[in-house]
């Protein structure tokens, strides 16, 4: 009994909890992107304050020992959008735990990146496909 009560409250669960990945986000965030040259591009890339939020998006895999693949969104804030203009990426991040037991993950840029790109390529795949050359061809006067 006491096992199905843990159970239920997801204290028997494999790799972060969302709490962990959104801690480990925010921290990678800011360890590859606070720093001078961003500040000079006028911060291109996202920091931990650029976040709206980060959720686990489905169950994670372990990948190896103390090392998890998790499908994660995170939305940013975007600048001068009101709260509902916010954009949410999904992606795809490692989470490996450290000796203190606190999650890290890395390369949360580039998986942003990747993410945005997959999404204006599929926008301009739509495009074509509702584009005027699928409009059928009209009769000939």
């Amino acid at each position: 009994m006491s096992s199905t009560l843990l159970a239920a409250c997801g204290w028997f669960h494999d790799g972060p909890s969302g709490r962990d990945i959104d801690a480990a986000v925010r921290r990678s965030l800011d360890a590859e992107n606070h720093g001078p040259l961003n500040t000079l591009l006028g911060q291109p890339m996202p920091v931990s304050a650029d976040v709206a939020s980060v959720t686990r998006d489905g169950d994670c895999v372990k990948a190896a020992e103390r090392t998890y693949a998790c499908n994660v969104i995170i939305v940013l804030r975007e600048a001068g959008q009101p709260a509902g203009g916010d954009t949410g990426r999904r992606v795809a991040l490692s989470f490996v735990q450290d000796n203190d037991g606190a999650w890290q993950t890395s390369n949360v840029d580039t998986a942003l990146a990747t993410s945005a790109a997959k999404s204006l390529i599929d926008q301009i795949g739509r495009a074509f496909q509702d584009g005027p050359a699928s409009a059928p061809a009209s009769a000939p006067q």
